[in-house]
């Protein structure tokens, strides 16, 4: 399920907004991870297996703790879609021509009717990341 979810979204730092049971998931392997570290006990075993299967898929056993990553990765699936407007002559993305970006055009619109009507959103959609939405002709 992990291994998908990154192939999905360019990422593995699964938020508890995007799949509750991965997110915990996710949490106890860097938990575990940790008391591997510090000699405590576990509540799972991170064999050197697993720890290489992890890292075989771009696990971060220490996400950035700044929005740098989130910021950067923002920035580049904006590029992405610009580059997709360019080629197609629109944005509205399906599902089957680039499953990723598709995901990230329904983050992006969820955000936007959030900020809307003032309910709680799974991303942040701050001055900067709108304006470079507008800069693409995101709608």
């Amino acid at each position: 399920a992990l291994k998908a979810y990154g192939e999905i979204n360019g990422h593995l730092n699964v938020t508890v907004e995007e799949d509750k049971k991965l997110y915990k998931f996710v949490q106890r392997v860097r938990s575990a991870h940790r008391k591997i570290d510090s000699g405590g006990p576990s509540v799972m075993s991170m064999t050197d297996d697993r720890i290489a299967s992890l890292d075989s898929i771009g696990f971060e056993w220490k996400p950035s703790k700044g929005s740098e990553s989130r910021k950067e990765r923002f920035l580049e699936q904006v590029a992405a879609l610009k580059a997709y407007g360019e080629i197609n002559g629109h944005l509205n993305v399906t599902v089957e021509e680039d499953k990723k970006l598709y995901k990230f055009v329904q983050r992006v619109r969820s955000a936007h009717r959030k900020i809307d009507s003032g309910g709680p959103s799974v991303m942040s959609m701050t001055d900067d990341r709108i304006a470079s939405l507008d800069s693409i002709g995101f709608e």
